[in-house]
């Protein structure tokens, strides 16, 4: 077992609670414009699963670059840019744009300064919903599909390949900034990747958009399941491709929702 079964099951609901909370926020966006004056990128539906991948491997390899220079300066401020800019979107699918903006604002400097677990988790999981807010204009239940199997894909290859994935994560650890949600049970901390959370909220998003709430919710329950799974038959302290299973989830939830 990967962590202590009170531990699990503290992720897992954690987990369930963004997963819920983003597809109802992320709702807002629906049929009205993102804050701000933003605007989602100009892709059509079929470019962009190739032209997501194409912007995270950039950024990628930008954070790569940074991490080896060891220029914390440029990290910290992007890092901060980002959930600022990403949680003002989140909190804003329910506050007025003003309001959101300086809670935004002071959630971030919080998560910086007081290293918190439940301020960090809150802001994670009001950027998680800006990201989802800003991307999903772009895909159908199909691209969005074809983009986690992508990913799926990468993330194997990142883990037990390059294993950048993991210098990447031990790098954030050593610097105070986990991009993903973390909980803590007597001396164990587990923890769940941002981008896990962030690419089953999108898709779980797309699908109540297209199809129903309740065919969002089977996604983020079958995802949930999936994570539970992982953590009970995984070992303590060893890396795990989680993609390529929770895409595999989301994939049955998709069949699920055009077989009825």
């Amino acid at each position: 077992m990967k962590y202590r079964i009170e531990n699990l099951l503290i992720l897992v609901s954690l987990f369930l609670v963004a997963e819920v909370f983003g597809v109802w926020a992320t709702g807002s966006y629906f049929k009205r414009e993102l804050p701000y004056g933003l605007e989602a990128p100009k892709w059509e539906p079929e470019v962009a699963p190739i032209a997501f991948m194409i912007i995270l491997l950039l950024a990628t390899a930008l954070m790569i670059f940074l991490i080896r220079k060891r220029v914390k300066f440029f990290l910290g401020a992007w890092f901060f840019l980002a959930i600022f800019l990403c949680s003002s979107v989140g909190l804003a699918s329910f506050l007025p744009e003003s309001y959101a903006l300086g809670m935004a604002l002071i959630l971030t400097i919080l998560r910086f300064k007081e290293r918190d677990i439940y301020i960090h988790n809150l802001s994670e999981m009001l950027s998680y919903v800006g990201v989802t807010a800003i991307f999903l204009p772009l895909f159908t239940p199909l691209t969005i599909l074809i983009l986690l199997i992508i990913i799926s894909v990468y993330d194997f290859l990142a883990v037990y390949k390059t294993k950048h994935m993991i210098k990447m994560f031990e790098y954030q650890k050593g610097f105070g900034i986990l991009l993903g949600l973390f909980t803590r049970y007597k001396d164990e901390v587990a923890f769940l990747g941002g981008g896990d959370v962030v690419f089953v909220m999108l898709f779980s998003a797309v699908m109540a958009k297209f199809y129903s709430f309740a065919y969002g919710l089977i996604s983020i329950y079958l995802a949930a399941l999936t994570i539970f799974l992982i953590g009970i038959f995984g070992e303590k302290k060893k890396f795990y491709p989680a993609m390529p299973f929770l895409t595999s989830s989301c994939l049955l939830s998709f069949l699920i929702a055009n077989a009825f």
